[in-house]
């Protein structure tokens, strides 16, 4: 594409879409899996370019069977992809490829359902809190987070500001009082350590026994769910590992 002159604009685009997707990888050298999504555009792009100025250029010389040899491998390539991954694609429901995805040790769809009650049973302007690594729980809700601290990872590594963060994501939630508070009992939410600082594990505790009232218990065994709300979910003991608590605040 550079070499032609008139597909160097598109080359530029190209190449240039690339570059900041790379770029865009960088900011906290974190490089986890789904981060290289950022690339796949650019990427699919330059294959499709790819593949289209080799038959151009081999057509224009007059080699038809070396570019249709070509693009044969190509859609060849494409579908061992698709067949592939056809169980995700086309033969599970969205839950069940999440747990396909994620081998069945998140709650993802659970996430669903709390996010669901939380918007069905809050008006628009009133906040929640979710104590955990759960942020979809928020785009679920559509409800504003009670605190910044929307995931809680860096609260517990050993470094300098741990203790700090802890008591600043405490000081949000208490003032901004919001009306349902969600815990997490995900160890993958949390990811505690044995140096990690528990301050705001004893805190929850604290604060939920005064205020608060379990409204919800969303439980997470791997290939199903167990949902719970208001008076199912009252006294209930939880059984599985991964599970969702909903407290209401109390009137009054």
């Amino acid at each position: 594409m550079l070499a032609r002159a008139g597909k160097r604009a598109e080359a530029y685009f190209g190449l240039g879409l690339l570059a900041f997707s790379l770029l865009a990888i960088f900011p906290n050298f974190n490089f986890r899996p789904h981060y290289f999504v950022l690339v796949l555009p650019a990427a699919t792009l330059l294959a499709g370019a790819a593949i289209a100025h080799a038959w151009d250029y081999l057509n224009a010389r007059g080699q038809t069977r070396p570019a249709t040899v070509l693009v044969v491998a190509f859609v060849l390539a494409l579908g061992l992809g698709i067949y592939h991954e056809r169980e995700l694609f086309f033969l599970r429901t969205p839950d069940a490829a999440c747990r396909l995805i994620y081998h069945n040790e998140s709650a993802f769809p659970e996430a669903v359902a709390v996010g669901n009650y939380l918007k069905d049973h809050t008006s628009p302007d009133r906040r929640i809190a979710v104590l955990g690594s759960e942020p979809e729980i928020y785009f679920y809700a559509q409800r504003h987070s009670a605190t910044g601290y929307i995931y809680t990872y860096a609260l517990m590594e050993p470094q300098p500001y741990a203790a700090q963060m802890q008591e600043e994501m405490i000081r949000e939630i208490e003032s901004a009082r919001p009306e349902y508070v969600v815990v997490v009992r995900d160890i993958d939410s949390w990811v505690v350590r044995a140096d990690s600082v528990t301050r705001i594990f004893d805190w929850y505790r604290a604060y939920l026994q005064t205020g608060f009232e379990r409204v919800g218990l969303v439980e997470a065994f791997g290939n199903r769910s167990e949902i719970r709300w208001d008076e199912e979910a009252k006294g209930r003991r939880p059984k599985a590992d991964v599970y969702f608590e909903v407290f209401r605040r109390k009137s009054g």
